[in-house]
């Protein structure tokens, strides 16, 4: 996930869905309408362009609604480009004009965790992380998350029962496989990680490019697919 991030033990706070106002969320009634949104991807598009950015002022062009779009599934992409470049208040206000036009979906509420996460919002992200959790208890993207971030923060533990859930969907998952073998490792269940190296190797994508591994929902997710 690139550079750490100092989260503390937030796993241990979701069993209590603490919904705290963030700085993310809009009411309903300043949500952009269809020509506020179409301003704002013009106005990043003028930045860009500007700033010699050429390329990444073609792709908010490319972001202007056609008809049949929604403007949930436009904010949604435009959030994704912002946080491919490292925007992430910008990312942020985006995802979080979406997820005002589908206030149940889970998945909106995990990129706003990402998104905070990067901003070392910590509360926000927990927040928002929980809100997901609530909406889809089995959310492949919070799951992955999670269990990427104990894994990096020492909590093998905690790490490996997120493996084990998400393996459950995808067993042959080969990067979450190796992740769990590791958790096991530095835990000191060294049978347990061995058992999980030999199922890793038995794959038979093992060692080559995971781009041709079985794709998880997770995957599709984070690569903004979904």
């Amino acid at each position: 996930m690139g550079r750490s991030h100092s989260s503390g033990p937030f796993t241990r706070r979701f069993a209590h869905h603490r919904f705290v106002h963030t700085g993310l969320e809009t009411p309903p009634a300043l949500v952009p309408d269809a020509a506020g949104l179409v301003s704002t991807l013009l106005l990043a598009a003028r930045t860009h362009f500007a700033a010699g950015s050429y390329e990444t002022a073609d792709a908010f062009l490319k972001l202007i609604p056609q008809p049949g779009t929604s403007p949930r599934e436009t904010w949604q992409q435009l959030g994704h480009l912002h946080f491919s470049l490292a925007e992430y208040d910008a990312a942020g206000r985006a995802y979080g004009f979406a997820a005002a036009h589908s206030p149940g979906d889970a998945s909106l509420q995990v990129r706003l965790a990402h998104t905070c996460l990067r901003l070392d919002d910590i509360p926000s992200f927990e927040s928002y992380l929980g809100r997901a959790l609530a909406l889809d208890p089995e959310s492949p993207p919070a799951l992955q998350l999670l269990a990427d971030l104990n894994r990096d923060e020492g909590r093998y533990a905690e790490a490996a029962g997120y493996y084990q859930r998400l393996l459950q969907e995808t067993p042959g998952h080969y990067a979450n496989l190796l992740s769990l073998a590791l958790c096991h490792s530095l835990a000191g269940d060294s049978e347990t990680a061995l058992d999980l190296l030999q199922r890793a190797g038995q794959l038979p994508t093992s060692g080559s490019s995971n781009s041709t591994l079985p794709a998880s929902r997770a995957d599709a997710w984070w690569s903004g697919q979904s």
